[in-house]
């Protein structure tokens, strides 16, 4: 049998909930301390990767800066037509050009 209920403890001035450890908090400031010195590092060895690497690498670094969203459903039914216009651009903003020049028998969504 359990020694305590459920929600108390034999310290009831144990630990405020939501308290972070004395050695987690050490180790955040410590990585935080090597990733703000070495900032510059990451930067040139992101502008040496090819393109694909770079957005694998980019990919999953977001995880720790950008929440993550929850998925959302929605079940409805669309009549009609649906139209999607994607534009990205590169250095010189050629594919933004490309896109603009298409018209809407250019892209077929069916196949």
């Amino acid at each position: 049998m359990a020694r305590y209920k459920k929600g108390e403890s034999g310290n009831p001035n144990g630990r405020p909930k939501g308290a972070v450890a004395r050695t987690t908090k050490e180790m955040k400031e410590a990585l935080q301390l090597i990733i703000d010195n070495n900032l510059y590092r990451l930067q040139e060895d992101l502008d040496r990767m090819s393109p694909g690497v770079r957005w694998g690498v980019l990919e999953k670094l977001k995880k720790y800066v950008i929440p993550t969203m929850s998925q959302t459903k929605v079940d409805a039914e669309v009549s009609g037509d649906i139209k999607i216009k994607i534009v990205y651009e590169d250095e010189l903003g050629k594919e933004e050009d490309d896109m603009n020049n298409l018209d809407d028998n250019d892209i077929d969504l069916d196949n």
